[in-house]
């Protein structure tokens, strides 16, 4: 047995299934409402700033890479420190050295990424914090083990 498959608008008590002057009208207007809608939409996006059209500076990957290089030989040199109980080796005063001029030169490429033009900073920004922070610890620890 075939079934007649009725749409929506079928199932509505009264309804011929015929579009009347007053639903096209409805309809006409929705539609230009939607237009509308989407066009405002477009403009408010061409005035906004995308940061995600932008590339990284390619000077901020090296400064990440630097300053992720500096950290991880902070940690080493601190373990080795703890490890030997204020009695470090040479190796550890080495780790702490190499890890202080990475952060100088990360700092360095951090700053000099922000003279590129029309470029994302984001990496720069935490890149330069980042090795900034540890070159002043470095520079704390410098002092504190001269003054002590």
């Amino acid at each position: 047995m075939s079934e007649k498959r009725y749409s929506h608008k079928d199932r509505r008590p009264g309804n011929t299934g015929r579009r009347t002057a007053s639903d096209r009208e409805r309809l006409e207007a929705r539609r230009k409402r939607k237009e509308r809608n989407i066009q405002e939409l477009k403009e408010e996006a061409a005035s906004r700033v995308s940061y995600v059209r932008k590339p990284f500076a390619k000077r901020s990957l090296i400064c990440l890479a630097l300053t992720a290089a500096a950290l991880l030989l902070c940690f080493l040199g601190m373990y080795e420190s703890v490890a030997a109980m204020g009695q470090a080796a040479q190796r550890a005063a080495a780790l702490a050295f190499c890890s202080m001029l990475l952060a100088g030169f990360a700092l360095w490429y951090g700053l000099t990424s922000f003279l590129e033009q029309e470029k994302n900073y984001l990496l720069a920004r935490i890149g330069t914090g980042l090795s900034a922070v540890l070159l002043l610890y470095w520079l704390a620890v410098i002092f504190a083990g001269i003054r002590g």
